[in-house]
């Protein structure tokens, strides 16, 4: 996890889906913006 500031960057095993991880936070936050990212290929080869 990475945070700067008010910013906090999240990751999660990519076979998971990001909908339970989104709902868990915004049940306990307020959120301004949300993106979702996957990574790039060159990454993950």
């Amino acid at each position: 996890m990475r945070i700067e500031g008010p910013r906090q960057w999240l990751t999660f095993a990519a076979e998971s889906s990001a909908a339970p991880l989104v709902s868990d936070i915004a049940s306990r936050y307020n959120i301004a913006d949300l993106s979702i990212l996957e990574p790039n290929i060159e990454d993950v080869i």
